[in-house]
């Protein structure tokens, strides 16, 4: 049908198959409106589709007109034209792209741009529609997006990808963009990092829609204030891929609007109208966010991802609440952190015991973050935190918590979910809560799950104990030292240690790989917001909690200052995400033992040391014996020669 024509006229919008334009139109034309478009997000499409062909004249009504080649009047073989438009943009009176398809081939569109009166391209008479050769093959989306900064001075945010840039040729896109605003940090006493990024615009330009890789985010209702700054808060709980929580931050001091995660996927969001809280002032600045805030992070963590803070502030141990976790899930819902109270005695005495706290959580739940209020002020939240916890930690997991005064100064972690379960003793490094805590291997070996459980310690382990709480604070009474030595079976059924790593040196207070950049959990501290986002300039704790120095404490408005802090080399402070050592993440390669015993021990004198070295000792002891020299290699009783 050579001879149909159709006048498209903008205004129209026809829809249903009610079209109202001009023309000698086919019998059957079809039109439509259309939100829902196949690998298009955020824009609305009016579609004039006849499969019979027809031809297009370039007047579009208002003044408005195609760019036509020399000497052509029309557009002949034309099956399908379709104009769009924002989806925001209500009544659909700024119209962005016209797609033209001939002959039914759909592969290779043709493209009109509608440039804006401030765009140097739509001159001279910027309702000209420019004819764009997409030599590039740029999709449709990146063009839309392209013309929706053009002419409506919006531009789409990635959650994932907060610095992504649509393809584009246009000058106005070569001068907006997303960056990253400062450093990441840390929030105080927290496992929460917080990113900001800034809007770079020309105006007022704002944010058009929120993203989430491919998918729209739904339930955020972007701000219509001019609003150029955001905050993406982020936790391990879910690797960092979503943040937990999105602040768009309120211009020159005024209210933020803040959002939530509703799910694992990040595609269901909530906004957060309790928020007054948040700041201890009005200036919106970082460090005014208030304990509240943080304290909703865990709520939504816990509700919405599954995880768990564990709170062994010392009220919390002791008091009633046998059970906690957040607001949605505690008081007569119970929690999913169980509390229960034990005395472990002296088994030759007793009456000489010790109070251990045991925090629960269940296998279906997993440990997010460790944190305790010091001296129980509310002020002063710190983090149990360290590399070799491994957070989050899956349930089923048993933490328990020694206490000297009102803080705890020791911890047995007991998990048994996961491919590689966290077990092991952790304790408070003494340069002072804000630091990171250490593993405790040798000292406290000989003391397990089953020991504690069973509510006795003999006298090796008593003491052991009591050397390691002397040092904080704690003095139990001493004992006798019996006879009998140590049992070997164990040792002999776990060579690699409860951690599941070959048994290494006890790490000192205020050393050791804690403090280095490489650590598992700074790596990961931010590949958040988002797979490819900034990686922060700290390691471990920031600000008041960093791992590396003194003593910290906490002003009036609930933010965290240090107090004498070590200075740490830049290679300490630096981040990066690269993959984590064999034996920080609980696997190493066994080493062939040099000299096992000593001539005496075995008699066997040149024997063992000449012929039996190398990895010819573990062929002649077999397994077993090469286990038990990795776990007892620095007992007193086997000396090397």
């Amino acid at each position: 049908m050579s001879d149909r024509w159709l006048q498209l006229n903008l205004k129209n919008k026809c829809d249903n198959n009610a079209c109202s334009c001009s023309g000698n139109k086919p019998g059957g034309l079809d039109s439509k409106r259309e939100t829902r478009i196949e690998s298009i997000t955020g824009f609305v499409q009016y579609t004039h589709k006849y499969k019979e062909g027809f031809k297009l004249l370039p007047n579009l009504g208002d003044g408005e007109r195609l760019e036509l080649q020399q000497n052509h009047q029309e557009i002949k073989e034309v099956t399908e034209v379709s104009v769009y438009y924002w989806d925001k943009d209500k009544d659909c009176n700024t119209p962005l792209l016209l797609r033209i398809i001939k002959n039914g081939e759909t592969h290779s569109p043709i493209y009109y741009k509608r440039y804006d009166e401030n765009e140097e391209e739509g001159n001279p008479d910027p309702k000209v529609w420019k004819l764009y050769n997409n030599s590039n093959s740029t999709s449709l989306q990146d063009l839309l997006d392209d013309r929706n900064l053009g002419r409506n001075n919006v531009f789409p945010l990635y959650l994932d990808q907060p610095t992504k840039h649509f393809e584009s040729t246009s000058n106005i896109a070569k001068s907006i963009n997303v960056q990253l605003a400062g450093s990441p940090s840390r929030l105080p006493g927290s496992d929460y990092i917080v990113a900001e990024y800034k809007l770079n615009g020309q105006g007022e330009t704002r944010f058009s829609r929120v993203m989430l890789d491919k998918d729209k985010v739904n339930g955020i209702e972007i701000p219509a204030d001019a609003i150029t700054n955001i905050r993406l808060y982020s936790s391990s709980i879910n690797d960092s891929k979503v943040p937990v929580m999105v602040e768009f931050v309120g211009p020159n001091g005024g209210n933020s609007k803040w959002f939530h995660t509703q799910g694992a996927n990040g595609t269901q969001w909530g906004e957060d109208a309790g928020s007054s809280g948040f700041y201890t002032g009005k200036g919106n600045l970082l460090s005014q966010l208030t304990e509240q805030f943080t304290k909703r992070l865990d709520g939504f963590v816990c509700e919405h991802h599954n995880g768990v803070t564990i709170d062994l502030s010392h009220g919390v141990s002791t008091g009633n609440e046998r059970q906690y976790c957040c607001e949605e899930h505690g008081g007569k819902k119970g929690g999913k952190v169980s509390v229960k109270t034990e005395n472990i005695a002296l088994n030759t005495a007793p009456g000489n015991f010790i109070t251990v706290y045991k925090h629960h959580v269940e296998e279906g739940h997993k440990i997010a973050d460790i944190k305790f209020y010091q001296d129980d002020n509310d002020s002063k939240r710190r983090r149990i935190w360290s590399n070799k916890l491994r957070l989050p930690i899956p349930g089923p997991v048993d933490i328990y918590t020694f206490y000297s005064g009102n803080n705890p100064e020791l911890i047995y972690v007991y998990g048994a979910g996961g491919k590689s379960p966290v077990k092991g003793w952790f304790r408070r490094d003494s340069s002072g809560y804000g630091a990171t805590w250490k593993r405790t291997y040798k000292k406290l070996r000989g003391i397990r799950k089953d020991e504690i459980d069973r509510k006795q310690l003999n006298c090796q382990q008593w003491t052991a104990l009591a050397e390691v709480l002397k040092k904080r604070g704690t003095d139990l009474p001493g004992c006798t030292p019996e006879t009998a030595q140590p049992s070997t079976v164990a040792r002999a059924e776990d060579p690699a240690g409860e951690l599941g790593l070959e048994p290494e040196d006890e790490e000192e207070d205020g050393s050791g790989d804690e403090q280095s950049s490489d650590d598992s959990d700074s790596a990961r501290v931010n590949s958040a917001p988002g797979k490819d986002g900034p990686k922060p300039d700290v390691a471990g704790e920031s600000g008041a909690n960093a791992g590396g120095g003194g003593a910290s404490r906490s002003s009036d408005d609930g933010t965290t200052t240090s107090e004498t802090t070590t200075p740490t080399s830049s290679a300490t402070n630096a981040v990066h995400s690269a993959a984590i050592s064999s034996t920080a993440s609980g696997v190493s390669t066994p080493q062939p033992p040099e000299k096992l015993f000593a001539e005496t021990t075995l008699g066997l004198g040149v024997i063992v040391s000449s012929v039996f070295g190398g990895s010819g000792l573990t062929g002649f002891l077999g397994y077993k014996g090469y286990s038990l020299y990795k776990n007892f290699k620095g007992d007193p009783w086997v000396r090397q020669i």
